[in-house]
């Protein structure tokens, strides 16, 4: 039987954000992206028309029939990126794995004050924060702040977006029991409306949790093997969005028949 998902428009959100300390400066985490390359390199070749919102700085699989790609590089750029694609209605499946920070930025430089008019001790020099440096900060500064504040999360924003695109969502814990995880996730599912969540462990594999667990809200499908992750994510949502048009159409003949 020809997969559910052939000729769907699936949009995959893959690398991890850039929080902009200065124009040269970034902070960012350790993920590479590739679970969101392979993701779409996977679902482009089953023949789902895939676009890929991208970090630059990791190599996606260009020349793929049914790929194509759009870079970010910013938590704004991402957000922003997203928005656009999704409110358009083009897709029916969003896949968000992108890394995407928790914490956005403040970054604040001490400024000694020349002439500030007052009557200094000798000595004594007055210095002032500044906000949102351009360009380059000095390295001989005898202090940097940078004061993280809470980020949004774009995953929440997708179902406002579009409330009818299939969302799957992922969620990365740190040193959870099986139960932890498997709890923690499905919170955030629902707190999020995605309609599956792909859940794992920074070191599971130390811990007995397998690589990934998927989760919906009336399955969970246990992926043994990280080389497995896209192709068991593509069979969930096939199986859903197939088991979901079932329904319709027994929905459908069900009215029919009572209208006869």
């Amino acid at each position: 039987m020809r997969a559910s998902i052939t000729k769907k428009r699936v949009l995959i959100t893959a690398g991890s954000t850039w929080t902009k300390i200065d124009d040269v400066r970034v902070m960012t985490n350790i993920f590479t992206g590739n679970t969101g390359i392979k993701m779409a390199k996977h679902f482009a070749e089953m023949g789902a028309e895939t676009t890929l919102l991208y970090n630059p700085r990791i190599n996606y699989a260009r020349r793929v029939i049914n790929l194509s790609a759009r870079p970010y590089t910013t938590f704004d750029g991402l957000k922003k990126a997203m928005e656009e694609e999704i409110s358009s209605g083009r897709y029916d499946i969003v896949i968000h794995s992108a890394a995407v920070s928790d914490y956005g930025h403040n970054v604040k430089q001490l400024v000694e004050v020349k002439d500030s008019g007052l009557n200094l001790a000798p000595g004594m020099r007055l210095f002032k924060e500044v906000d949102n440096i351009p360009g380059k900060i000095k390295s001989d500064l005898p202090e940097l702040t940078v004061t993280m504040e809470r980020t949004e999360k774009i995953v929440d924003f997708v179902k406002k977006w579009d409330p009818d695109v299939f969302l799957v969502k992922f969620k990365l814990e740190v040193d959870r029991t099986y139960e932890e995880l498997i709890d923690i996730a499905e919170k955030s599912r629902v707190a999020s409306g995605a309609d599956l969540i792909v859940a794992n462990d920074l070191h599971g594999s130390q811990n007995g949790i397998p690589p990934a667990i998927i989760l919906g809200s009336d399955e969970m499908k246990i992926v043994d093997k990280r080389k497995l992750l896209a192709s068991r994510v593509f069979n969930v949502i096939d199986w859903e969005l197939k088991r979901r048009e079932e329904n319709e159409c027994a929905t459908c003949r069900n009215g029919r028949n009572r209208r006869i």
